[in-house]
């Protein structure tokens, strides 16, 4: 908890968010080495991190500091420090994000970062909005508005997710038949494996390729359909 109380407050960060103060860096240092020693309260430290700071800006000070003292204790080599967070906190997704937000920022995560303040002003002046109005009207409007909005939101992306996996299907069947057509037609309609090895080999390993994404696809949706009833 004191190690928390360290990040948490603002006042014990420099400007630019990147690193601690002075005198809180030493502070905080020695409570580190404490969680470093404990397997379990390793992993929840980083874990609260994780959902504690919503955006990957704010997650890169705290997990910037994080990284140099792991630097400091694995004799200043990021390789080491890398390997021991994967090693404490496993293959997760609290993981994955502690390693790429110590990494350059990417299109979609200065995208996000930009996005995120704009979301939540938007949250806090409807919040404002409908506390100032009293009217119950008002407040159903706003209602009505946000359920059309979750709804129709809930409604397009399975439907753009699948879109993009059928379109990806779609694709590898239209590159076979090319493929097989342009063999056909080089040929003259004569085409045998004996003759053409090559070809034959880009034919049957599309295929293969294709069947092995359809099959593994149905397998992981079938497990998962069952999973969630």
């Amino acid at each position: 908890m004191e190690l928390i109380d360290v990040f948490e407050h603002s006042r014990n960060w420099r400007e630019s968010r990147s690193c601690l103060v002075r005198g809180k860096e030493s502070t905080g240092k020695r409570l580190y080495a404490k969680v470093h020693g404990d397997p379990l309260l390793y992993k929840n430290l980083y874990r609260y991190l994780y959902y504690r700071f919503a955006t990957p800006a704010v997650l890169a000070g705290v997990t910037g500091q994080l990284l140099r003292w792991e630097e400091d204790f694995h004799g200043q080599d990021k390789v080491e420090a890398l390997a021991c967070w994967r090693l404490h906190l496993g293959s997760s997704e609290v993981c994955k994000a502690i390693v790429q937000s110590v990494r350059e920022p990417g299109i979609l995560g200065r995208f996000y970062d930009i996005w995120m303040p704009v979301k939540d002003s938007g949250r806090r002046t409807i919040r404002s909005f409908l506390k100032r109005n009293t009217s119950e009207g008002a407040r159903g409007y706003w209602r009505a508005f946000y359920n059309l909005w979750n709804t129709a939101t809930y409604l397009v992306k399975p439907f753009v997710g699948a879109s993009f996996f059928y379109f990806d299907i779609l694709k590898d069947i239209v590159l076979i038949r090319l493929i097989y057509v342009s063999v056909m037609d080089l040929t003259r309609r004569n085409f045998t494996p004996a003759e053409y090895p090559f070809e034959f080999t880009i034919l049957v390993a599309l295929m293969g390729v294709f069947l092995t994404n359809v099959i593994i696809s149905s397998v992981i949706s079938v497990y998962y359909s069952q999973v969630s009833s």
